[in-house]
């Protein structure tokens, strides 16, 4: 190979390393950490390398140690806490997969929500069933008055809120609930809608022709008939707006609910009632045009 020659392959070389350099440098490297491997984590990270390119995804469980970078982000998947080694060597730590009332136990930098919040669950029942009076069902006073607190003028006369602590009996409190609503909206509360209850709050609600919303979508296959519902891939769309926002910004953003959604329905349980099925599309549309 003569000179000239050389000096074109160097060339092309030093181009392609100068191309491929951005890249490099803007990538980012994520850790998904949980206590065990599950075909969860296996979607999300991919879910995350199909938001951007630049994303160098790892999984490090208890059951499947891997090699940490650092500087990187971990991404802490459920209520577990991280190890403070790995924390020193992190750019932040972001919950994902928590309750609001899981993380208010859990000093990381930023979380994802996992339950749809109220305003959003109530916004949708009045979309659908406008002009109903609404039931909603909670544990105690404290949840009655945060609640209370999120409605407006409009919306407040519309609801009908009971306190099972008013009864201490939860067939008692449906009776309560549902005689004075054209439909019950569930909340996000393991006190009331747990795998011990739902059966009978359904079956309840129904013989009195009254629907169910929410509380999310792992009720519907109970028969729930509608809900709002954060997917893995709206997961890894807000993970990657905290993520950019504080590479371009330097800071985070505030632990929250998940502004990326979609609306899921129970068509079984909405043709058994004679309720006519939403276009969830244009439902969809109303409802993100409104937020």
């Amino acid at each position: 190979m003569n000179l000239k020659s050389c000096k074109k392959l160097l060339y092309k070389i030093l181009v392609t390393v100068w191309l491929l350099l951005p890249a490099f440098l803007c990538a980012e490297d994520i850790v998904l950490m949980a206590n065990n491997m599950s075909p969860l984590l296996l979607n999300l990270k991919s879910k995350l390398e199909q938001q951007s390119q630049n994303f160098t995804v790892t999984i490090v469980t208890q059951d499947r140690p891997s090699t940490f970078p650092n500087s990187s982000y971990i991404v802490s998947v459920g209520s577990h806490s991280v190890n403070p080694l790995f924390r020193e060597k992190a750019k932040g730590v972001i919950s994902i997969l928590v309750t609001e009332k899981q993380n208010r136990g859990i000093s990381n930098q930023s979380a994802i929500y996992v339950e749809p919040p109220f305003e959003r669950q109530l916004r949708l029942t009045q979309e659908v069933f406008p002009n109903s009076k609404i039931g909603v069902l909670v544990a105690d006073q404290k949840q009655k008055e945060l609640i209370e607190k999120t409605l407006t003028p409009l919306q407040s006369p519309l609801l009908n809120v009971v306190k099972l602590t008013d009864s201490n009996n939860l067939n008692v409190a449906l009776f309560d609930v549902l005689k004075d609503s054209d439909v019950l909206l569930g909340v996000y509360d393991k006190r009331i809608y747990n795998s011990e209850n739902i059966k009978n709050i359904l079956i309840t609600s129904y013989r009195q022709q009254k629907v169910l919303v929410g509380p999310s979508k792992a009720y519907l296959k109970a028969g729930s008939f509608i809900s709002t519902y954060s997917n893995l891939s709206h997961i890894a769309e807000r993970l990657t707006d905290i993520i950019s926002i504080y590479d371009s910004e330097g800071r985070w953003l505030d632990e929250g609910y998940n502004p990326y959604y979609e609306i899921v329905l129970n068509s079984q349980v909405g043709n058994s009632l004679n309720i006519l099925l939403p276009d969830l599309n244009l439902l969809t549309k109303k409802m993100k045009g409104v937020e």
